[in-house]
């Protein structure tokens, strides 16, 4: 035991001189070869969930911040790992660089409650720079605080510095100097020139302008000292301009003194209305606008209201939504959006979704969960903008629990998964403001009749059971078997079925993949011709109008909506509807439209919404009414909205 206890003394020991020396892009090889080491030592230890840990470290220090994720959360570190702690220190400073702040301080706390983490100062520090980032400077504080109060934490000066930095950003000058102050007299103090530097920002803040020279001084003479002119040079800048009498200085002199954030506090600016100014009138307008466009979401734009639905608020499928003419204009894209016991899942949010989202009186709170069945525009064109909406409006919000509320999951298939990562590698382009998790189908066979789970969120309280299968229409495609459960239900309350895209095969009606659930939307697209006078041909790729046909019969379901119609050629929603009405009989088909709302509740009594009177009625009380122009929006009328 005193052996094994030696060898993990000494991994740890590895493990922060590396990450010490990596954290400096000139130090960045002597750090990696300090982790070789730590994995060497564990390896000859037979120590293997730690020698990857040592792996994950090179990850991150190499800005492989994804890969580094994707090793952390592999069951490479579910069994055997016995510096649990690190483990969550790693992980949470891996979410840091992915800006996935709220999952860094997950796994920091985490940290510091793992019985074998013996340095929960670096996990309160690093807990404190992250709650600085989403600008809970209070949480901050206090996080830097209990770095501080930690018997063997080695670099108090680095907290008491940021704590400053906090203070400041809250204008709290006077504590900001103290902390300052107390960095600069930190025997362990490697930060004098930027603490002396950040106070004489703080004295510039409370307009002592005095204090603030002599501060910067002090930074000028530390950075020549170490030899950082260029530091030096910043600090002597601003002290040479400040020692100018103000009726004295140059604009340059000025423009110097005003790129300090603390120049002056906001409160105590004086707004000169010059009623001839330009400046002035744009004020003018600021001042009249009152809220800008986020804020009026928030506050004018409430949930639906709607616990229980399933939209189709998907138009026509593939590229012609972005065909704009005289014949065409009225085509729309879109997607679904499924909600059960209050939380909301979309699903494949193509062209137009997010407008017709809106115009259906959503409202993007609602959304919990995103997730994409394969990688066509059609089905996640405005994926990333969706993602982009939730996190601006979200980040707007004052209190963490209000932030916490539009943190939700995105699900995507494999291809759609790589776009996303491959775009956060090393910062550059779109970033996922929320972390993707992705269908895995390696251990499916292309020819598997069997359907995978997605357990963990409803480990998270979402209502939702997400199994996928692998589907033939292109790489990584899978279909949807979603579970919907009401609280304290074992088995589910209602299941959806999604063909997505693929052709017909035998294997989808199983009981694994779409057989027995209750809602059935299939994808029909353009049927070939042969298909209206040849009973046994079957479309390839798509479902088609044969392969609707089988796949109903097969399944079984309580509704079935047709979906991705196709505009390319004729307005054919209706006949088709009919056609395969007439071939499944007594099945109740309907087709998809922008307009159609459905409570499905209760599955035995499925209601539709009347898009005259808004009242849902029962299925057999509706009828499709066709579009008031070619390829405009169908109706679902009621049988007191008809003559």
């Amino acid at each position: 035991m005193t052996e094994l206890q030696d060898t993990l003394d000494e991994f740890k020991r590895l493990f922060w001189q590396g990450r010490k020396l990596a954290i400096t892009q000139s130090k960045l090889e002597k750090g990696i070869d300090v982790f070789n080491q730590a994995i060497k030592l564990a390896e000859d230890a037979g120590l293997v969930a730690e020698a990857n840990l040592a792996r994950a470290c090179i990850l991150e220090a190499e800005s492989k911040w994804d890969e580094a994720l994707q090793l952390l959360e592999s069951d490479l570190f579910k069994q055997d790992l016995i510096l649990i702690g690190l483990h969550w220190h790693l992980k949470g400073t891996v979410f840091a660089k992915l800006e996935e702040i709220r999952m860094a301080i997950e796994c920091y706390q985490k940290a510091i409650d793992s019985p074998d983490y013996d340095t929960p100062g670096k996990a309160w520090y690093n807990m404190g720079i992250a709650y600085r980032k989403i600008k809970a400077y209070d949480k901050a504080i206090e996080c830097y605080q209990n770095a501080i109060d930690t018997a063997n934490y080695d670099t108090p000066s680095n907290a008491w510095n940021n704590m400053g930095v906090a203070y400041d950003m809250k204008t709290d000058y006077d504590n900001a100097i103290v902390c300052y102050q107390k960095a600069i007299e930190s025997p362990d103090s490697h930060v004098h020139g930027k603490a002396w530097n950040n106070m004489g920002e703080a004295y510039m803040g409370k307009g002592e302008n005095d204090k603030a020279v002599n501060c910067y001084e002090n930074a000028a003479e530390f950075y020549t000292n170490t030899g950082e002119s260029l530091f030096a040079e910043y600090a002597e800048s601003r002290a040479r301009a400040l020692r100018i009498p103000e009726a004295s200085r140059s604009a340059v002199e000025e423009e110097i003194i005003d790129q300090s954030a603390h120049a002056k506090r906001p409160a105590d600016e004086e707004i000169i209305q010059d009623s001839q100014s330009v400046e002035s009138r744009i004020l003018t307008k600021i001042e009249q606008a009152g809220s800008d466009i986020y804020e009026q979401y928030h506050t004018k734009q409430g949930e639906s209201g709607k616990d229980y639905i399933l939209a189709t608020l998907r138009g026509w499928s593939s590229s012609t939504p972005l065909i704009s003419d005289s014949v065409r204009e009225n085509i729309t894209g879109g997607g679904y959006f499924l909600k059960w016991n209050g939380k909301g899942v979309v699903i494949d949010p193509g062209f137009d979704f997010i407008r017709n989202f809106d115009k259906q009186g959503f409202n993007a709170n609602e959304i919990d969960l995103i997730i994409v069945t394969h990688n066509h525009p059609d089905h996640n064109y405005d994926l990333q903008s969706l993602d982009d909406l939730r996190y601006e409006l979200g980040r707007r919000l004052e209190s963490e629990s209000d932030q916490k509320k539009w943190k939700h999951f995105l699900l995507l298939d494999e291809e759609t998964h790589k776009s996303f990562t491959e775009r956060r590698k090393n910062g550059k382009g779109y970033k996922a403001h929320h972390k993707p998790l992705r269908f895995d189908l390696a251990r499916l066979d292309a020819d598997s009749d069997e359907c995978h789970d997605f357990r963990r969120l409803r480990a998270k309280s979402i209502p939702f059971c997400i199994k996928y299968f692998k589907t033939d229409h292109m790489l990584n495609s899978v279909g949807l078997r979603i579970e919907c459960f009401n609280d304290g239900s074992d088995k589910p309350d209602l299941i959806v079925g999604y063909t997505s895209d693929t052709k017909y095969m035998k294997k989808l009606s199983n009981s694994k993949c779409l057989g027995g659930c209750d809602i059935l939307i299939a994808h029909i697209s353009e049927p070939d011709p042969a298909e209206y006078h040849k009973p046994k041909h079957v479309k390839k790729i798509h479902l088609g109008y044969r392969g609707v046909e089988k796949l109903v019969k097969a399944c079984n379901p309580k509704l079935t909506i047709l979906g991705e119609f196709w505009a390319g050629l004729a307005d054919i929603r209706i006949e088709l509807t009919q056609g395969l009405r007439k071939l499944c009989e007594p099945e109740k088909i309907i087709p998809s439209g922008t307009k159609l709302m459905i409570n499905p509740k209760d599955k035995d009594n499925i209601k539709i919404r009347c898009t005259n009177c808004g009242r849902y009625c029962s299925m057999d009380d509706i009828l499709v009414a066709p579009p008031a122009q070619k390829f405009g929006e169908l109706g679902f009328v009621c049988e007191n909205c008809r003559v």
